[in-house]
């Protein structure tokens, strides 16, 4: 294959993937939703720092996953935990904060969210074997370093634009207030969501000992 279908391929599964909805587009909608569109670009700014990560190590032709199983261990149990208090905290917030109170919640610190969307990417090990899988294929022995380059830029930038995209469209105008006024509906469902990830991440672990 061409390097141009390499990247056809890349570019064309990628996005797809993005398309699949996980622990990252539930947090940048309860973000946006909740605190407005600014906070859900400063969570998919985090988002997509946490997948640079990923995306540097495999360029970096590390196989990670494969030579320390103990690691991704190490991440799956972390991811784990994290999504469970993600999960927790969510559900306690949709229980103790009133309606009123959701329709004019002051945003966190930037920071607070910045994180909060660098620690959903980083532990999700589904991010770190997807990025290591695909660029094994895409970036066979010969690919020149400028094109490797290239190729992380661009899926790291896809990734910002497409969860700064949708935090746009949730935290802004009709489609804000319509959200806002379900709420505590949404958060209920996003802890659900958030607690039912952990759980399933929780029993592959044990059925696969």
């Amino acid at each position: 294959m061409s390097h141009f279908q390499l990247f056809l391929l890349l570019a064309g599964t990628h996005f797809l993937a993005l398309l699949s909805p996980g622990p990252d587009f539930f947090l940048v909608l309860r973000t946006s939703t909740r605190f407005g569109s600014r906070a859900g670009v400063l969570t998919s700014a985090g988002i997509a720092l946490a997948n640079a990560v990923y995306v540097l190590c495999a360029l970096s032709g590390v196989a990670l996953m494969q030579r320390a199983p103990l690691l991704l261990e190490s991440i799956r149990w972390l991811g784990c935990g994290y999504l469970a208090w993600l999960g927790w905290r969510i559900l306690r917030s949709s229980r103790s904060a009133p309606l009123d109170e959701g329709l004019t919640a002051l945003p966190p610190p930037r920071g607070s969210v910045f994180i909060a969307g660098f620690l959903s990417g980083l532990l999700n090990p589904k991010n770190a074997l997807f990025y290591f899988s695909l660029l094994s294929v895409a970036t066979p022995p010969g690919t020149p370093v400028a094109l490797r380059v290239f190729y992380g830029v661009w899926m790291v930038s896809v990734v910002f634009g497409w969860d700064a995209l949708l935090a746009l469209g949730l935290g802004n105008g009709a489609v804000r207030r319509f959200l806002l006024r379900q709420v505590a509906l949404i958060e209920k469902a996003l802890g659900c969501v958030f607690l039912a990830i952990a759980g399933g991440i929780l029993a592959a672990g044990v059925a696969g000992k």
